[in-house]
């Protein structure tokens, strides 16, 4: 059984809770129950620390009456291209044991009461599935009951150490696998040259210029065995007998394929397409060899220039007329990447992080201290991923098309001396027959940075913050390094979050040198505390070059910072479902109430069950809103979202949310139906609620099941609804109530009644029940 693995829920529990996340995986009878049944499903992701192969997976689950059955239960597996259903059970009927319904507990008990102690066992057999994720997902669960749990799941598999093996037959061969390639002194030079620089009989290709050096293995993969910078090496030797079974940059894949797929280890042809004084470029190209990968070619054009310091790569991955339609592909690119220790041994560096930009700011993956086999980062924002070797100050990015990147993928070799990987992988791609898809990578070298705040196509750099006491200005300090000179305006900047806008600290025109480091610096004092981003852009003639952001937290760290996408991705196979709907050209008749309104647009998000998505709309067309939302709501149901019925995913529902806390992070309100917050993530939860202890407001419509975050409603426990009319009542003087003709309003004809949270203020009622309040959260 696989120890240690982590879950979350996409809706809490709210009868037996499970709070720390940990009933399902101690192996114990303790139960996380739902009740009453608020959806018509439940989603459990469990995460399992790295990759492993998955072979069986036992649920035990309770069940709501002698005469239940399970409706729905289905099972997934994720091995980084998102989830696949590889089991599904229906209609069964489980073991005589019995919930024990209490139909109104006290306050503070759960209305259920478990009465058997051993649950009924839920097998899934025969997985044999390679993933680091599994997905337990149930639809009604227990029919006819209205409330069910789970109380153990147990996922059993076998860790995957090697992504794949040496061909070695001794510690002694793969040693001597990693010796480098017998390379020509180059004296600085824009070289070409064929020959045999390893100790296998094939030919190699040598490219060099004053900056860096390639050689190039056309018999095994096309890849680059061997890329050096300063006397330094980024990956080991394309060798099969070197541990992880060889390395190189760019080995080319399709995601439908395993890492030993039609191009691994494949020969390409090649052709010099141009030797000049100024540039060398060689073509590479080799077609698939299985089913319908027959038909498709990758190209690719590594070309090297005398005065830059990056490697540039245009791939043209044909798809032949023969194949008579088009056929959709997911490509995926993997590099061995690292440095090795300067000492005797060929080590990895202990001194080598990675650095891929997410959502929640630039992630950093240093393999020496890391505890997993591997690392996905399946929120990315921008298409760059890079390395710095710290001991050195030495390090080096890979840029590639923000457009259509899925995830980026690290493998840590923890288990022998093989270097880390950084892989990239598209979302699907439909290639027409007769034609090609095309993209470009760079890969860019750098020197004098010790971490990465950014990059852009051929350059990178660092922002630095230097604190020092009042009354003397702190300094900030933007290095930037370029692969080619250039002149450009550098633009140093400064936001407050969470919602301050961009302050310029400095403009500068700038000369940038080939592989130079070169200072921005300006003086800077802190108003207040707080998340504070300094940024710095670089750009000409209106073309931006490069956006470094560093968030600096001065007192308190509130984990409010967002990096925000430049571009968006175009809609792929996997998130084609559109589920923004912000569109204001259809209008009803209306007063429109406040807009517009007197103290300018509010930048609000809004949120409601998407059956009544239309109501925001109707919303934005009586107030003046600078308004974002997404679709959120079940996936099962006719009411789901009509121009994609049957089509809508749980994980574009996930996507859309994501995307809408990303692309706002400085929203001002969020209008929300009581029970969204059941959508949100842990981390989105958390967004939130400091948003919002910041200053920011929160209007919730219906709170009766605003938990998991109760904290923030002022109405709280939801009694039954009465179904009689009554009048609205104003209890208070408000900003908010002031105005309204309350007694013009028509009679409430049915309605919840409520408690008043503590500290709450009422300021409209109906008989003796709350039905308007406010209170404070911290700043909100």
């Amino acid at each position: 059984m696989i120890e240690g693995v982590r879950y979350t829920y996409d809706i809490e529990p709210n009868s037996a809770t499970d709070p720390d996340h940990t009933k399902l995986t101690d192996g114990k009878d303790t139960a996380a129950v739902w009740f009453p049944k608020p959806f018509n499903s439940v989603t459990v992701d469990f995460d399992l620390g790295s990759n492993y192969k998955v072979t069986r997976v036992e649920v035990d689950a309770y069940r709501a009456g002698t005469r239940s059955r399970v409706r729905n239960m289905q099972l997934f597996t994720n091995s980084g291209t998102g989830y696949t259903l590889v089991g599904i059970m229906q209609n069964l009927a489980g073991a005589d044991y019995n919930l024990k319904l209490q139909s109104r507990p006290a306050a503070g008990v759960a209305p259920l009461a478990l009465i058997s102690k051993t649950p009924v066992t839920f097998t899934f057999d025969n997985i044999d599935r390679e993933c680091y994720q599994v997905r337990l997902w149930h639809q009604d669960a227990y029919d006819p009951g209205p409330h069910w749990g789970l109380a153990e799941v147990r996922i059993y598999g076998a860790p995957i150490t090697e992504q794949f093996p040496s061909t070695a037959s001794s510690p002694e061969a793969q040693a001597a696998a990693l010796e480098p390639y017998s390379v020509p002194d180059t004296e600085g030079q824009l070289v070409f040259r064929e020959g045999n620089f390893d100790r296998d009989p094939e030919k190699e290709l040598l490219l060099a210029n004053p900056y860096v050096t390639l050689v190039i293995e056309p018999s095994l993969g096309g890849v680059i065995g061997s890329f050096s910078y300063r006397g330094v090496a980024f990956t080991q030797p394309k060798n099969p007998q070197a541990p992880g079974g060889g390395g190189g940059f760019l080995s080319d894949h399709v995601s439908s394929q395993s890492i030993d797929g039609d191009w691994f280890n494949a020969a390409y042809g090649y052709t010099v397409t141009e030797e000049s004084r100024d540039r060398i470029s060689v073509r590479l190209s080799a077609t698939g060899k299985t089913d319908s990968l027959k038909y498709l070619t990758f190209n690719k054009t590594i070309t090297i220039r005398r005065d830059r310091s990056d490697v540039q790569v245009d791939y043209d991955i044909a798809l032949d007329e023969k194949a008579t339609v088009p056929l959709p592909f997911a490509f995926w690119f993997h590099n061995y990447v690292g440095t090795r220790a300067a000492t005797p041994g060929q080590s990895k560096s202990r001194r080598s992080t990675f650095y891929v930009p997410e959502d929640s700011g630039i992630r950093k993956l240093h393999w020496p201290t890391e505890k997993r086999s591997d690392v996905w980062f399946n929120n990315t924002v921008r298409g760059w991923a890079g390395l710095v070797d710290s001991g050195r100050n030495i390090g080096l990015v890979f840029g590639f098309d923000y457009r259509h990147l899925m995830n980026v993928y690290s493998w840590g070799a923890k288990s022998n001396n093989a270097l880390p990987t950084l892989e990239w992988r598209f979302n699907e791609i439909s290639v027409p027959d007769g034609s090609s898809f095309k993209t470009t990578f760079t890969i860019t070298p750098f020197h004098s940075l010790d971490r990465i705040s950014g990059a852009g196509p051929s350059m990178v750099g660092t922002i630095n913050y230097e604190a020092t006491d009042d009354p003397v200005p702190s300094r900030v300090t933007a290095t930037i390094i370029s692969a080619a000179a250039r002149g450009a305006t550098a633009i140093l900047r400064h936001r407050l979050l969470p919602v301050g806008d961009w302050q310029t600290l400095l403009t500068k025109d700038v000369t940038l040198e080939v592989d130079k480091p070169l200072n921005v610096t300006a003086d800077f004092t802190a108003k207040s505390v707080g998340t504070h981003v300094f940024s710095l852009i670089v750009e000409k003639a209106g073309e931006e070059l490069l956006d470094l952001e560093e968030p600096i937290s001065i007192g308190e760290p509130k984990d409010d910072y967002v990096l925000r996408p430049k571009i968006q991705q175009p809609r792929t196979a996997s998130t084609r479902v559109n589920v923004q709907y912000t569109s204001m050209d259809y209008e009803t008749p209306h007063v429109k109430w406040a807009r517009p309104y007197h103290g300018g647009k509010i930048k609000a998000l809004v949120l409601i069950d998407g059956r009544y998505q239309r109501e925001v709309i109707e919303l934005a067309q009586r107030v003046d809103l600078d308004f974002d939302s997404t679709f959120l709501y079940r996936t099962d149901v006719g009411e789901s979202l009509s121009d994609y019925y049957g089509k809508t995913t749980v994980d574009d529902l996930e996507l859309g949310l994501t995307r809408l806390l990303s692309e706002n992070p400085d929203w001002q309100v969020l209008v929300m139906a009581g029970h969204m917050f059941r959508y949100f993530n842990e981390d989105q939860r958390r967004h939130v609620e400091q948003k919002i202890k910041d200053g920011a407001g929160l209007v919730v419509v219906q709170p009766d099941m605003t938990d998991p975050m109760p904290s923030l409603s002022p109405l709280l426990r939801r009694g039954d609804l009465h179904p009689r009319g009554g009048q609205w009542t104003r209890t208070k003087d408000h900003f908010i109530t002031n105005g309204i003709p309350w007694r013009a309003l028509p009679d409430v004809v049915e309605w919840y009644p409520y408690e008043l949270a503590e500290a709450a203020e009422l300021l409209a009622s109906v008989k003796d029940d709350p039905l308007l309040a406010v209170r404070e959260y911290g700043k909100g």
